[in-house]
């Protein structure tokens, strides 16, 4: 039962009477806070705020608000999404923001991801033959398989990115950063430019016939 308090009235008039009144409400409230039968937040006490993960590239463009998001069951973004993000992007002038996105497998073949931020995004097995991916940030991103023939990565950031087995024949990786980039693996021909001074065979680059 929760608890009322009996209101007498005095000579005192009716301040005590109010006074009674709003602890009585205040005791009764508190009881049903404690139960669980009133939440905190509609009695005016802010409740404990839960994190919720939110992919950033989700809150890229128009202002903050999140995109509509189309996925597959396991998680990677739907083709048309991937468009219409690539295609925004153009229209509006801004750079692609699609960090710690799921693209593996995503067919990017010449798509212009100039100055685009792509770090710690999955582009597993991703398609990026002549992408055109100058000054595009890519580090820590998973690029193992992916096909990067032709691509333009001239200035990109690809320190710490994950580049095991990709195919890099022809592309054009001067001045990128490749600090700490995995290249075991990875294959590259006589096409390929490198940043001035680079050794891929030291990291494990494997040189090809074109």
């Amino acid at each position: 039962m929760i608890p009322i308090l009996t209101i007498v009235t005095d000579k005192r008039g009716d301040s005590r009477i109010w006074y009674l009144i709003t602890l009585s409400i205040c005791v009764a409230l508190l009881v049903l806070i404690t139960r669980g039968e009133i939440p905190k937040s509609i009695a005016g006490i802010p409740a404990p705020l839960t994190k919720t993960y939110v992919p950033e590239w989700r809150w890229w463009s128009t202002g903050g608000y999140p995109l509509a998001v189309e996925t597959h069951d396991d998680g990677t973004l739907s083709q048309a999404l991937i468009f219409q993000l690539i295609n925004g992007s153009t229209q509006s002038g801004k750079p692609l923001w699609l960090r710690g996105a799921n693209l593996s497998g995503a067919d990017l073949v010449g798509v212009n991801l100039h100055g685009a931020y792509l770090g710690h995004a999955n582009l597993e097995h991703a398609d990026l033959r002549m992408a055109y991916s100058r000054s595009a940030n890519l580090s820590k991103a998973n690029l193992s398989e992916a096909q990067l023939l032709g691509a333009d990565l001239r200035e990109a950031d690809l320190s710490m990115a994950d580049l095991y087995k990709a195919d890099l024949r022809g592309a054009n990786l001067i001045k990128a950063d490749l600090l700490n980039a995995n290249l075991i693996g990875s294959k590259y021909n006589r096409f390929t430019k490198w940043p001035e001074g680079f050794d891929p065979s030291a990291h494990g680059a494997v040189l090809v016939e074109d």
